[in-house]
């Protein structure tokens, strides 16, 4: 069982004089847990992150840890760690120097000192580098060391704002497989912000979505990504064909691109909206069909096809609409080719209007 400090916020709002920036959260993390806030820049989530961290003050609401309120407790006695997007590192001093900066500033003894950095530096990889000085070091690099010095102090949380945002896509990856690693390892309870829904999905263990300072839905990645709440939601996880459509029966919805069978339907009788990500639909130019198991059938026409290096991004008149589905790169469709579009019916999601 993973230990970690436990976060509740219960209400939780932050009006400044022109706008509502968060409105009344309730989120609880748990002890360990990698939640993300992701939303698109101005929801919130930097602010949601600043309350936690004692770096702003509630208008309304409760911030607890582990059952204990902090909303009131400046952020000195909070004992968090924030790593944002600029390093922030002192460029005079050399990479052990500026670990050991927080611990020496609480008047830790030298040889405490030591062997917390070193420890330290050998969780982050970066025991070679102690003596160079940040100049001397890549982005990936001077990012580890950030979060070396927050981490040094035992901070009960961590706390993490775009913190990947100035690295390269290469040093992303690297950096995010670094951090998944480290937290597992260190079963710390953390809150990263992110507007990198590719991130998000990689990191957390549940995701926040937030939109106009609003919770918008919670939830495992795969349920996120799958199941979204809404066709907002739905739009910023991902790309997806998303249509009005009417319920015909509890297995049954009547499309514009045709009557197609879903898994399941709890949006209730009436109307609703059906949605497809693009990586979900098949396309065979054969009798036989591509998907193990039941599929909805239609027949199309390839009306253009975009290269994108892994896939191949086709747009197929279905009925009254197009459909967008991503195909294998190595596949030999052409623009014109009359296909069979297979979709499963559990990659059918229901959006409520």
């Amino acid at each position: 069982m993973r230990q970690g400090t436990r976060i509740t916020l219960e209400g939780l709002s932050k009006q400044y004089a022109d706008q509502t920036a968060v409105h009344h959260m309730n989120l609880d993390v748990a002890g360990g847990e990698f939640v993300v806030l992701l939303g698109p820049s101005g929801c919130g989530k930097t602010t949601t992150l600043r309350l936690v961290s004692g770096l702003d003050t509630p208008s309304a609401g409760d911030i607890a840890f582990d059952g204990h309120t902090v909303a009131n407790l400046p952020v000195q006695q909070r004992n968090v760690g924030l790593v944002s997007q600029r390093f922030n590192l002192f460029p005079h001093m050399r990479v052990y120097d500026n670990v050991a900066f927080g611990l020496s500033v609480r008047g830790v003894g030298a040889s405490e000192i030591r062997e917390r950095v070193h420890v330290m530096l050998e969780a982050v990889q970066l025991v070679p580098y102690a003596d160079r000085f940040p100049s001397q070091l890549s982005g990936g690099q001077m990012q580890r060391v950030a979060i070396a010095r927050t981490l040094v102090t035992e901070p009960k949380v961590l706390l993490l704002d775009e913190p990947f945002a100035s690295l390269d896509t290469s040093l992303r990856m690297e950096m995010r497989s670094f951090l998944k690693e480290l937290q597992r390892d260190m079963g710390m309870t953390t809150l990263l912000v992110t507007h990198d829904q590719t991130e998000a999905m990689d990191l957390a263990d549940r995701i926040a979505v937030m939109f106009d300072g609003h919770l918008a839905q919670v939830g495992v990645p795969e349920d996120v990504y799958h199941h979204p709440i809404s066709e907002r939601v739905a739009r910023f996880m991902g790309a997806s064909n998303i249509a009005p459509a009417t319920m015909v029966s509890p297995d049954c919805i009547d499309t514009p691109w045709g009557k197609l069978q879903v898994a399941k339907a709890d949006v209730g009788a009436g109307s609703c909206k059906a949605m497809v990500r693009y990586e979900a639909i098949g396309i065979s130019l054969d009798k036989e069909p591509l998907l193990n198991g039941p599929a909805n059938r239609l027949s199309g026409t390839i009306t253009s096809i975009e290269f994108l290096g892994p896939v191949k991004r086709c747009t197929v008149q279905v009925g009254a609409e197009c459909l967008i589905a991503d195909q294998p790169s190595t596949s030999s469709l052409q623009v014109g080719q009359p296909v069979a579009v297979l979709i499963c019916p559990d990659h059918i999601g229901l959006l409520r209007k």
